[in-house]
C-alpha cells in the first residue's frame, strides 16, 4: 500500500493551483453548545494567547474546532480547519482524521463523523468531512504546520482572517451545522409495521424512538 504519497502540487481542470496530488480533505468538528469551552492554545509551550479567539460563552451555538496555519505555509497565518493532502490509498474520512490528529491532537474515537461536503474543481476536489465531537475538549497545536488552535462559536467564524478556500464555502458548512427539526407522525408509522405493534403499543413507541435518536 501506498505510504504519505499525496504531496504535491496540482493543477486542476480549472486552471487553479491545489496542494494535494490525490485531492485533499479537512475535518469540520463541532462541539454542541456549552457554557465554556477550553481556551486556544498557541506553539509556544502550549500556552493560551492572548491574541487568539476567547473560549466560547454561552449562546446556544456550536462550537468549531478551528487552526491557524503556520506563517511559512500556504495563506500562512489565516484560520481554517486542519486538514491537507490526501494519500492515495486514503478516503476523504481516513484523510480528515489523520490530519486533525497530526496537526490538533484530535483524538480520532472522540468524534463521529456526520456527513462531507465535498468541493469539486474538476481533476482534484476537497472533501470537508462535519464531525461531531460530545464536548468541547482540550487541543493543542501538535506539528509545525499549526500556529494555534481555538474552539470557537459559530457567529464568531467570519470575523477571523479565514483561509480563503474555507471563506468561500463557509456560508454552506454553516447551514449544515444548523439543528434540524423531524415532525414524525408516530402512529401511522408504527401502525405500518405487521410487527406485533398492536400487542404493546408503549414498547413500539419507544423503540420508534430509539431508532430516530440514532439517525
Amino acid at each position: 500500500m501506498a505510504d504519505r504519497d499525496g504531496n504535491g502540487w496540482v493543477r486542476c481542470r480549472l486552471g487553479h493551483r491545489h496542494w494535494g496530488r490525490f485531492g485533499a480533505a479537512g475535518m469540520l468538528l463541532y462541539a454542541p453548545a456549552a457554557t465554556s469551552a477550553p481556551a486556544a492554545t498557541s506553539a509556544a509551550a502550549d500556552e493560551p494567547a492572548a491574541d487568539e479567539p476567547a473560549a466560547a460563552t454561552a449562546d446556544g451555538e456550536p462550537r468549531l474546532l478551528l487552526q491557524q496555519r503556520a506563517w511559512w505555509s500556504h495563506h500562512g497565518g489565516t484560520w481554517g480547519l486542519p486538514g491537507g493532502a490526501r494519500d492515495s490509498h486514503e478516503s476523504a474520512i481516513g484523510a480528515a482524521l489523520r490530519e486533525a490528529a497530526e496537526e490538533c491532537a484530535v483524538p480520532p474515537d472522540a468524534v463521529t463523523v456526520r456527513g462531507w461536503y465535498d468541493d469539486d474543481h474538476g481533476g482534484w476536489s476537497y472533501g470537508t468531512v462535519i464531525a461531531q465531537a460530545r464536548s468541547a475538549f482540550r487541543v493543542h497545536p501538535a506539528s509545525d504546520e499549526t500556529i494555534a488552535t481555538a474552539w470557537v462559536s459559530a457567529p464568531e467564524v467570519s470575523s477571523l482572517d479565514l483561509h480563503p478556500g474555507f471563506a468561500a464555502h463557509w456560508p454552506e458548512l454553516r447551514e449544515a451545522l444548523r439543528p434540524l427539526t423531524v415532525i414524525v407522525d408516530a402512529a401511522n408509522v408504527i401502525g405500518s409495521r405487521p410487527d406485533g405493534w398492536w400487542r404493546d403499543r408503549a414498547g413500539a413507541a419507544l423503540r420508534l424512538r430509539d431508532q430516530l435518536a440514532a439517525l
